[in-house]
């Protein structure tokens, strides 16, 4: 037996006679206090006696009840305890799928019932293991396809991102990853992974109103019965770079309103492909400019040799001379007028039916306005080719101007064709303008919403090679401006916007089929959102010391992104950072950060506002979060840079799963997982074990009706490891 044995046997029997000698000497009292004639036993000892003397009875009543204490705390010591951990250990086999258990039963019966519990683990991982087997075969053809797919996308030389109706990124090629991180002005920090990524806003890198208003015309053509509509429009970048950005739609099917027989397309995403028409543009504008300025040299020569052949007409082949003079001049005036028509006209334009336009500036102008606006169909289709967005820009901002300074109340927008020209007119009831006012409104900045633009009315339609000037109709009493623009098309008759169109193609195209397209609209608070709806920056620092406020700094932030309840590995925050101080011998030791590592590497100053870029619109996730967020928010307070987002702590949503554990700490919940961690002590290698482990938490907490961000923050304040403060 060994010492630890003998030694508690022995205290075990020194208790329990110690205990039998207190009850003879508590017996022996209340015997010694009877004053009657001793009876021949305990039993002809009348009640009351026994009563009248309960003082001693509970002195003798206490060792009893201490001992049946004590074997009471043992028990729930060695059976209760130990079978809390066993039901916990049950939990992590149900919901996060384990299949072996660390927690050591004591108890023979607790052994047993972990062995049983083995063993079911055992078959169901072998009836997983054949399921899985049939789904891997059933799939492979499918596998086959996705990886085609990959293959082709990572080959297409324009860059192709694909969101749901919401803007949300769900998939991007390598060509559209080089693109972006071209765009981005932290491609540095993270490869541009701020503007693109998975679950990320494609608003982010474009201006919404300008992706809206090409998914609103696309939504338009197909209730009007277009088999594959699309939109084109050119935007500057903030780098000055200038994109052509084409959007095409992802449709589904779904039944038309108390006809389930009638189903009918709905847009449920986009297909956005991005070309860089920056240097074609900036050539093609070089070229003409050279072009025409080569013409002008020509025609003045031209005129020189016709001056020339004036000066000595008694030749008779100076009259030739004239003659081919004359044409050469004629040519290259035809030509040079040719140019300046053309020239504006090189940015980029796209074909928009007219009443298409119409509707769709009617409910846009419309829409929150003061201002009631109709339109006037043209008679006949027109086809014009334009910069949609940009026109109707203009159209918004005269409007807005006509109700600010004029108390315009009705707007009447129509467009008609005459001798190959297309006009546009705003027509209002009421005063005439003054032409110094119509030039000023032409020559200024436009103003939406209070928000100044850019561009003003007149480079927009310099871009279309038109012009803008202003009209009365007196017999109506009515005003208008009219946007003079050259039609490329002529009218056709007899055809519809669906005629118009190319034929959609049979087949659907396999990588429009994602789980993001089913995402609901983002119309409820963050802290409504279900957990497994929402995108998380799972992240971790490593810094000089442990205490902020003292002068310790951050040295190392590494984070990774986890969207749709998958880890995107590929999308990661892995940045040194110089603390412009000594890095303690001890804080090396653990984290393996050396001086000379984060020597030349960027500060604070430019990390955390990178990786505040790279965290936007996502819940923060750490392990013993409270630390690191302290450190965020001294940093911030200078910076600049305000971490207002909601934080979840696997340290805390683990001692809502596991009560009754010692330990949650990060290594001792990996073991208890089965995972390996790459890279311990490092910022990103801690960050992804994190991620690995907060991905296993959530259907555990959704199995305990923990289903929102809400109900996961205030489960977690209820532990007691949240009143600990740094």
């Amino acid at each position: 037996m060994k010492p630890r044995w003998i030694l508690a046997a022995g205290a075990a029997v020194f208790l329990l006679a110690a205990c039998l000698l207190w009850i003879a000497l508590s017996v022996s009292l209340v015997w010694s206090t009877l004053d009657v004639s001793p009876p021949t036993s305990w039993i002809e000892i009348p009640i009351p006696v026994y009563l009248a003397r309960w003082p001693l009875l509970l002195l003798a009543a206490i060792p009893v009840l201490f001992l049946i204490g004590l074997i009471a705390w043992h028990g729930s010591q060695r059976w209760i305890i130990e079978f809390h951990q066993i039901a916990e250990a049950s939990h992590l086999l149900l919901k996060a799928g384990q299949s072996r258990f660390n927690f050591p039963a004591q108890s023979q019966a607790g052994k047993q019932l972990l062995g049983v519990l083995q063993q079911l683990a055992y078959q169901r991982d072998e009836v997983r293991a054949d399921i899985a087997e049939q789904v891997a075969i059933a799939g492979s053809r499918l596998e086959q396809e996705r990886s085609r797919l990959a293959a082709l996308m990572s080959e297409l030389s324009q860059s192709v991102v694909v969101c749901n109706r919401d803007g949300r990124i769900i998939l991007y090629n390598r060509r559209a990853r080089l693109q972006f991180k071209a765009l981005s002005k932290l491609s540095w920090a993270h490869q541009g992974t701020e503007l693109l990524g998975i679950g990320r806003s494609i608003f982010t890198a474009f201006d919404e109103q300008l992706i809206q208003h090409a998914v609103e015309s696309i939504e338009r053509r197909l209730r009007n019965g277009a088999d594959q509509p699309h939109a084109q429009f050119v935007t500057h970048t903030h780098g000055g770079q200038l994109l052509r950005v084409q959007v095409a739609p992802v449709l589904s099917t779904e039944e038309l309103e108390g006809d389930a027989h009638a189903p009918r397309a709905a847009l449920s995403g986009y297909v956005l492909t991005l070309e860089n028409i920056t240097q074609t543009f900036e050539s093609d504008t070089l070229r003409d400019r050279q072009v025409l300025q080569w013409l002008q040299s020509a025609r003045a020569i031209a005129g020189n040799i016709l001056c020339m052949a004036a000066i000595s007409p008694a030749s008779g082949q100076a009259a030739d001379l004239r003659a081919q003079a004359d044409s050469l001049v004629g040519l290259l005036g035809d030509a040079l007028s040719e140019m300046r028509h053309q020239s504006p006209t090189r940015w980029p334009l796209e074909e928009a039916l007219a009443s298409d336009w119409l509707e769709l500036a009617c409910h846009r102008i419309g829409k929150g306005s003061k201002v009631q606006v109709t339109v006037e169909h043209p008679a006949e289709p027109i086809l014009m080719r334009v910069d949609s967005y940009g026109l109707l820009q203009v159209v918004h901002s005269l409007v807005q101007r006509l109700n600010t300074e004029y108390e315009v109340r009705r707007v009447r927008l129509r467009i008609s064709k005459s001798s190959g020209r297309v006009y546009l007119d705003v027509v209002w009831p009421g005063l005439p303008l003054s032409t110094e006012t119509v030039m000023s409104w032409e020559m200024d900045g436009m103003r939406i919403d209070e928000v100044d633009l850019p561009l003003s009315a007149r480079d927009v339609l310099t871009r279309h090679g038109g012009q803008m000037w202003f009209e009365r109709d007196r017999p109506r009493h009515e005003g208008f401006f009219r946007l003079d623009l050259p039609s490329t098309l002529t009218s056709f008759k007899g055809t519809s916007s669906s005629e118009v169109l190319p034929a959609r193609t049979s087949g659907r195209p396999e990588y429009y089929d994602f789980d993001l397209f089913q995402m609901s609209p983002q119309v409820r608070a963050l802290e409504d959102q279900m957990l497994s709806n929402l995108v998380y920056t799972v992240f971790d620092t490593e810094t000089t010391g442990l205490n902020p406020r003292d002068g310790d700094e951050i040295i190392q932030i590494g984070a990774t992104r986890i969207v749709n309840s998958k880890i995107l590995t590929t999308e990661v925050f892995d940045q040194l950072v110089d603390p412009r101080r000594r890095i303690p011998a001890q804080s090396t030791s653990i984290h393996g950060i050396t001086q000379e590592m984060v020597e030349g590497q960027p500060p604070l100053e430019r990390v955390l506002p990178a990786f505040h870029a790279f965290a936007k619109d996502s819940v923060l996730v750490g392990h013993n979060v409270a630390f690191d967020m302290k450190f965020l928010e001294i940093k911030s307070e200078s910076l600049g840079v305000a971490f207002n987002h909601p934080v979840l702590d696997t340290l805390l949503i683990a001692a809502v799963l596991y009560p009754s554990q010692k330990s949650n700490r990060l290594d001792a919940l990996a073991e208890r997982y089965g995972l390996a961690i790459q890279g311990r002590h490092t910022a990103l290698g801690d960050a992804l074990v994190t991620a690995e482990l907060f991905a296993r938490f959530v259907p555990q907490l959704q199995s305990r009706g923990i289903y929102t961000l809400r109900q996961a923050i205030e489960a977690s304040r209820a532990t007691y490891l949240a009143r600990l403060n740094y």
